[in-house]
């Protein structure tokens, strides 16, 4: 016998299918802080946080970025976007000229054609340097100048271009000298013959040093930047060996890391991007050789990333969601000691941080360098992770804490990076005021938003934007929200709510 629902029974259960779907849609993830007197503890070494703001840029960009159409030196609107990042962390952003085109590139002032090898493809000349040296007497930034490495048994056009670097270039605006980008890939991109492995990048790598320092032109024995190598598993292997045996030339080591590729046939996704594992398994493999380079007493930067290798991809390198990544990827690598991260910009790429129309000089600041500008704000002039008892419904909500090394004041940033649910995160702080007991109980929130996490368009960074700005600078003051707190006995609570696919960071300021 079939029975059938009265109509109030339809309503009754019409009004609890309404208010379960509502809970479902404005139910929160929640997360929940715990700070105690260990949290006064760090658990890294004290961070340079400019050099996690620097960059990686291919030298036949190097006058589409720097080049001024006005009449200037340089372009005004690029200093002033690495101004801003300074004026932040306090320290200018490294810029690492080379990648693929140091070694596709020679100094040839004359413009000799033809070029002597198949594989060269641009002429660094006067102008490039004076281009460069400008940008770092506007800025106070320092340049990593990857030279030439094409040909293993000769270092002509090493030694050409170091001997015209200092004609043009000041050598307190230069930071190192790297010989050979990404190596262990030489055998598959041409540029060795057969299988290249370590044992046979050794001997040339030491011929090159050997040149180079004969010249008497280095302004130290220390000045060159070792390794560059992009993932080959058998140099990696080796790198610890390198490490111990070119420490006494290397002023510091780096490798190259991307999470993502668009090389062949690859189809990487956004949302891929945004797992996880994406930041964790790459730093804790890596994390061997930023403990060897400490064991050293040097140090081991990520001298050349970004969110998909290959150039990047569009609908991935350049959304929103891949800035909330980046956010990620950086302060991973500082908890793991590493001194750095050099994002790479190549000709026309999705990922770089800025574009320029043709005969423009006014940028197109991308979502890259709104997260590194966030970064300046989470950052401060100096910082040390410290640890935090955290505990989350969602786990691609992350949050990292810092100790300003400064002026003392605890920083938590709470990056959502899950860019597929519909809820926004209830985050709640709570400590007890003995333990912290030079702290204020008020704390000050600042936001990164962005109104669709899959787009390049509408980014906040607490309060300010870059969209419709001429010359680099942010438009619109500072917001830094004052978050009411709620005292019971000792304990001192304060609940905030963390839109989904953004980021914030919650500062507890230190008492004067």
């Amino acid at each position: 016998q079939h029975t059938h629902p009265t109509h109030a029974s339809m309503k009754f259960a019409s009004v609890i299918f309404v208010v379960v779907l509502l809970g479902c849609i404005y139910a929160q993830d929640t997360v929940k802080i715990n700070l105690d007197s260990k949290s006064l503890v760090p658990t890294s070494n004290k961070a340079l946080p400019w050099r996690f703001t620097s960059f990686s840029i291919e030298w036949d960009i190097v006058q589409y970025y720097f080049g001024a159409r006005s009449g200037a030196k340089t372009r005004p609107s690029m200093v002033n976007l690495l101004n801003n990042l300074k004026n932040l962390t306090g320290g200018s952003p490294v810029l690492r000229i080379g990648g693929n085109s140091a070694d596709y590139s020679w100094w040839n002032p004359t413009g000799q054609r033809p070029y002597p090898h198949r594989l060269l493809t641009y002429s660094i000349t006067e102008s490039d340097h004076k281009v460069l040296q400008a940008v770092c007497d506007s800025t106070g930034t320092t340049l990593i100048l990857g030279l030439n490495f094409l040909n293993g048994t000769d270092s002509k056009w090493a030694v050409s271009h170091l001997q015209n670097i200092p004609k043009t270039i000041k050598w307190s605006s230069v930071e190192a000298l790297e010989v050979g980008n990404e190596v262990d890939l030489f055998d598959r991109n041409g540029i060795r013959n057969g299988t290249y492995g370590p044992e046979n990048f050794r001997p040339e790598y030491e011929y090159y040093v050997n040149s180079l320092s004969a010249t008497n032109l280095l302004p130290a024995k220390q000045f060159f930047q070792g390794a560059t190598y992009a993932g080959v598993p058998s140099f990696f292997e080796d790198l610890p060996n390198y490490m111990n045996r070119e420490n006494s030339t290397a002023k510091e080591f780096s490798i190259h890391s991307y999470p993502l590729t668009a090389c062949g046939n690859s189809k990487p996704k956004l949302v891929d991007l945004m797992q996880d594992h994406q930041c964790q398994y790459w730093v804790q493999r890596f994390s061997v050789y930023s403990k060897k380079a400490l064991e050293l007493g040097t140090t081991l930067s990520m001298g050349e990333t970004n969110s998909v290798s290959c150039s990047g991809k569009a609908g991935i390198s350049n959304t929103f969601g891949a800035a909330l990544w980046a956010l990620d990827w950086m302060i991973n690598y500082a908890n793991y000691n590493f001194t750095g991260t050099n994002w790479h910009s190549h000709k026309g790429a999705p990922y770089n941080f800025v574009s320029y129309n043709a005969g423009s000089d006014v940028p197109q600041v991308q979502p890259l360098y709104n997260a590194l500008y966030f970064w300046g704000h989470f950052s401060g002039k100096g910082f040390a992770v410290v640890p935090s008892i955290l505990k989350t419904s969602n786990p691609l909500i992350k949050v990292w804490c810092v100790k300003d090394t400064s002026n003392g004041n605890l920083r938590c940033l709470v990056i959502h990076k899950d860019i597929v649910t519909t809820k926004d995160a209830s985050v709640r702080f709570e400590w007890n005021e003995k333990e912290l007991k030079d702290y204020n109980p008020q704390i000050t929130m600042k936001e990164m938003t962005s109104p669709n996490p899959t787009q390049s368009k509408g980014i906040k960074v607490a309060g300010q934007t870059f969209e419709g700005s001429r010359n680099g600078l942010p438009i619109g003051k500072v917001i830094s929200k004052k978050l009411a707190y709620l005292r019971k006995g000792d304990v001192v609570t304060t609940v905030a709510t963390v839109k989904r696919a953004s980021a914030a960071i919650f500062e507890i300021s230190k008492k004067r």
